[in-house]
C-alpha cells in the first residue's frame, strides 16, 4: 500500500503498510482540537515509534479495535494527554 493521508476530526494521519500491518506513521493533529478517536473501520493494525510525539494539545485518544502493535514512545511530550482508552479486547503486544 502506499502511503495515504486519513483525515479524522481534523487531524491528519498518514497510514502505510509497515510489515504487512496497516501502520499510522505519522500525524498532524488540529491544535484546535484535544480528543482523536481512530475509528475501527480505518482498518489500523499498528501505531509507529513516535507518531504522537510532542502533541501538546492531544488530551483524550481513543484507539480502534484490531491494534495489534504499539511503538516506542508514542506518546512521549504529550503533556496534555490525561486518557488513552484501549478496545475492549486488545493484543497489542
Amino acid at each position: 500500500m502506499a502511503r495515504e493521508i486519513t483525515t479524522i476530526e481534523g487531524h491528519d494521519l498518514t497510514v502505510e503498510e509497515v510489515a504487512g500491518k496497516q501502520t499510522v506513521t505519522g500525524a498532524k493533529l488540529n491544535p484546535n482540537s484535544d480528543t482523536l478517536t481512530i475509528p475501527d473501520g480505518e482498518g489500523v493494525e499498528s501505531i509507529g515509534d513516535e507518531v504522537f510525539c510532542d502533541c501538546t494539545s492531544l488530551a483524550e485518544i481513543t484507539l480502534p479495535e484490531g491494534l495489534q502493535s504499539i511503538g516506542h514512545h508514542i506518546f512521549n511530550g504529550c503533556t496534555n494527554l490525561k486518557e488513552v482508552m484501549m478496545p475492549s479486547y486488545s493484543a497489542v503486544a
